[in-house]
Parts: structure tokens; sequence; C-alpha cells
């Protein structure tokens, strides 16, 4: 008897004991998230500096930081289609102080090399959107095609003779239009480059026909005349090229918008996480941030943590199908 209750007295501390842990391992996180952030935080950018992702980051951390009384500082991490920045943060402490940038590119990356890239999903914690725009379809100006319909038109009656650069494979402008020869069911054949800065005399010269350009990388292109749009792929109109119809006026529901938002570790307490949107928000909401995203043909998105987690999951289903259509999956 005595043995049994020597025993039941010993189960009884033990357990005693795991709830205290548990009660100061809570205590531990809780305090975390309320002292959060007391030091530098560190945003990491996966592509080089001078960028559209990397002026993104830039602008938008410069009033986080503020808005958190902490330093945020730029790390740019580039290389392998920015599964090199994003690895890197996927495997950092997930205690609010590593940061990433993130596009539609990380779920695109994983879909082609989940060797390599990070799963967004499965290793990033979404924290909050920043922004969003469309790609513009150009074609040469001599082209004999001024829309959408027109192009699919001509390309069924000339079956493989319209081809289409982009920056390379897997890039955004080789996916639109992967997905609009799937959607249309024509034959359009890809010529992929270095970059943008290489494809860009080649369209102008009609050595190709189309570039499924970003607004912003756009706008100078078409003002030199030797350029023409045919549509917009967000699910509106631009309001820097408002004559421009989207690609959806044509084909209904087909949108293709350029994203960023700001991610961290897997696992990102959800004080922490809410801290951190809360600065995204304030970002966004600041009047030079506002400016500056509209002239470079954005719009600002605000969203929750848990509305920034839906939209990542869904973009990542939807980068799946497009990788498969454009032959991008191992």
């Amino acid at each position: 008897m005595d043995q049994i209750m020597n025993k039941g007295m010993g189960m009884s501390k033990r357990i005693a004991l795991g709830l205290v842990f548990v009660g100061l391992l809570s205590g531990a996180l809780v305090a975390h998230g309320q002292s959060f952030p007391n030091k530098p935080i560190t945003l990491v950018v996966p592509t080089t500096a001078g960028g559209t992702t990397d002026a993104i980051g830039r602008n938008v951390a410069n009033k986080m930081a503020t808005a958190l009384g902490q330093a945020i500082v730029i790390q740019n991490r580039a290389g392998a289609g920015g599964a090199i920045g994003s690895a890197f943060v996927a495997k950092q402490p997930a205690d609010g102080y590593t940061l990433l940038t993130i596009t539609g590119a990380n779920a695109v990356k994983f879909h082609m090399e989940p060797a390599l890239a990070p799963n967004p999903i499965a290793d990033l914690s979404a924290i909050g959107m920043v922004a969003k725009s469309s790609y513009v379809i150009t074609a040469n100006a001599a082209a004999p095609y001024n829309s959408i319909p027109e192009l699919i038109e001509y390309a069924r009656k000339n079956p493989g003779k319209v081809n289409y650069a982009s920056a390379g494979n897997g890039s955004g402008g080789h996916l639109v239009m992967a997905m609009l020869a799937a959607r249309s069911r024509v034959n359009l054949t890809h010529v992929a480059y270095q970059g943008a800065p290489q494809l860009m005399p080649d369209l102008m010269s009609g050595r190709v026909d189309i570039y499924a350009d970003t607004a912003v990388g756009a706008l100078p292109n078409l003002s030199s005349g030797k350029v023409k749009a045919l549509a917009v792929t967000g699910a509106k109109r631009l309001s820097t090229l408002p004559a421009v119809p989207t690609v959806t006026e044509a084909l209904p529901e087909f949108v293709f918008e350029i994203w960023y938002a700001i991610a961290g570790p897997k696992g990102l307490d959800p004080v922490v996480a809410n801290k951190l949107n809360a600065a995204v928000e304030a970002a966004l909401n600041d009047p030079s941030v506002k400016s500056w995203l509209a002239s470079q043909s954005f719009d600002p998105v605000h969203a929750t943590v848990e509305q920034t987690e839906k939209f990542v999951k869904a973009d990542f289903v939807a980068m799946d199908q497009v990788a498969s259509q454009a032959g991008l999956k191992p």
C-alpha cells in the first residue's frame, strides 16, 4: 500500500513539475511577445539591390522601423531566383528578428526546384501583404495585332509563328504568356533571355514579338513608340494605363498579378506576427509610401496575418497549375 501511495505521489510530482515547466515556457513566450522588438530586425531581400523587390522592401521597412521603434536592416541575399535568401530565412529562429520579402516567385521556384527552394506554406510564416500590380503584355509596335483577341486570332491562323520573350525560365513574363497560351489554346514559342535589358532591343526591333513586362518596366518603353500595350493582366485596369484593357475582358477569369508580402520563419509567435503586421499596415498608411507605390503602378494591399496566409496558400495552388502549363515542374 505504501509503495502504491509513493508511486502515486511520484507521478503527481512529475505532473506538477511538468505543469510548472509548461507555465514557465508559456510565460517566456508571452514575455517575448510583449517585449518584442528589443533589438534591430533584419529584412532579407532575395534579389540584388536596385530592383523593384529591393525598393519595395526598403520603402516599407523604413516606415515599419518607425512604427516598431527599432531599426530594420536590409540584407540582400540574391541567387537561384530568390531561393538562396528565402532558404536562409526559413532556417532562422522564429523570433521575428529575421524577415523576408516574398512574392509569387517563391511558390514558382518551389514548384520548379523543391530540393532547393523553401515551401512558402510549410517553411515560412506569412505576416502581411504589401502591394500588388499587373504585368503589361506588350508587342512590337509593327505587330499585326493590337489586342488580345487579335493576337489569339493571328496565332491560330499562323501556328508556331508568334514568339514571346521572357527574362528567363520561370520568370513572371514566362508564366503570364504560358498561361495565356494554355487558356486560349494557341501555340506561342518561348524565347528565354538572361534579363529584360537583353531582350528589350530585340522586342523593339521586331526580332521577338511579345513580352509581358512589369508595369513599372513597361511605361518608359511604351513612351518610346517602338512598343505597344495589348493588355494588362490584373483584375482591373491600371491608373497609369487607363486605356489599356485587362486580359480578363477578353478571357474571363484570367488574372495574373505581381504581389509582394512580408514573411518570417515558420512557427512565428502570433503576438509577434500581429505586431509586425501592424507595422506593415502603418507603413502602407504613410503618405510617402502611398505616393511611391502609386508612382510605380502598385496598389497597397491591407490584410491581416490570417488573410495574408489565405492569399499565399491560394497563390501557391494556382502557381502549381501555371508551372505545369509552362513545363517547369521536374
